[in-house]
Parts: structure tokens; C-alpha cells; sequence
């Protein structure tokens, strides 16, 4: 299906959707919650904002071999009056990602077997709670191989004006 871009002073509406005809744009533009499953977006449907930028550099220690890290670090009060919808980004190994479940920053061994590679990851998951954004590290040295090395990421955490 195509997409439109549609812009009416009739119903002070701007609109992005999929539709396979045009004509149908009049509805769409007065009605939008009628076509959520067309609409990509509608300027009188609330969105979330973001409110708040914040950005820093996380570091992360050497774990030795045999040794595991499970780590909730703080990144910064937040100053919301409950818990923030949030969104964030890393930076690993020169390539920023976005930070959206537990993300792996290191693996401890990568020597390759019959089965392909095998090692123990470092992840690192981004939550908010009532009154702080925090990191939370997991990480296992295993008993041979390479340690985890101790290594930083920069990050970048959006906030918005939603609470959950």
C-alpha cells in the first residue's frame, strides 16, 4: 500500500497513512482513532514527549575468571512523581544501539569449537523505578578462558511525559 502524506485546513489535521486510495483521507483526517491500523501518524492524536536528555559514561570493572557480577548501579534521579516511560541508547565498541533490553557489551571467550563460538556474555538492561534510572549489570568470568576486561560505555536515556 502507498503511503500519504495529507495536510486540511478543513479539519486543521495533518496526517501520515497507508491506504490504497486517497479518497477515503477525509474520514482518516476527522476520525483518526476509526483507522489506527492505517494511520502512521495524526496530528490530533497525543503522543508521548520527550521531556528530558541525559547522557554519561557507564564503566565496568575487570570480572576474573570465576566470578560473577550482578550489579544495579544508579545512573541519576529522574524527578518524576512516579515511574518514567523510557527510551536509551549505548554506544559499544564505536556503534550506538539502542539500549532496549539486556544489551551484551563484552563476551569473555570467543575461541571457536565444532558447535561455533561459546562464551560468557556481560549485559547491561536500562529500568526506571520511582525515583532513579538504573543499570543493571550481569556478567560471569568463566573458570577458563579470557576475563572480562574492564571496558565503559557512553549512553544517552530519554524520558518521557508518560508514567507507568
Amino acid at each position: 500500500m502507498p503511503t500519504h502524506f495529507h495536510v486540511s485546513s478543513a479539519h486543521l489535521a495533518l496526517a501520515v497513512y497507508n491506504d490504497a486510495s486517497p479518497t477515503g483521507n477525509a474520514l482518516l483526517l476527522s476520525n483518526p482513532s476509526a483507522y489506527l491500523a492505517s494511520i502512521k501518524l495524526h496530528s490530533s492524536l497525543d503522543y508521548p514527549k520527550i521531556i528530558s536528555v541525559t547522557t554519561g559514561t557507564l564503566s565496568f570493572p575487570a570480572v576474573a575468571l570465576n566470578t560473577r557480577r550482578n550489579v544495579t548501579t544508579t545512573l541519576y534521579a529522574h524527578g518524576r512523581p512516579g515511574i518514567p516511560l523510557i527510551f536509551g541508547q549505548m554506544t559499544v565498541a564505536g556503534v550506538t544501539i539502542a539500549w532496549a533490553g539486556s544489551v551484551p557489551i563484552q563476551v569473555d571467550d570467543t575461541s571457536s569449537s565444532p558447535g561455533g563460538f561459546h562464551g560468557f556474555p556481560r549485559t547491561v538492561a536500562l529500568g526506571a523505578d520511582g525515583t532513579n534510572i538504573i543499570a543493571h549489570e550481569n556478567g560471569i568470568g568463566r573458570n577458563t578462558g579470557i576475563p572480562l576486561v574492564a571496558t565503559s560505555v557512553d549512553w544517552a536515556v530519554y524520558i518521557t511525559d508518560v508514567l507507568l
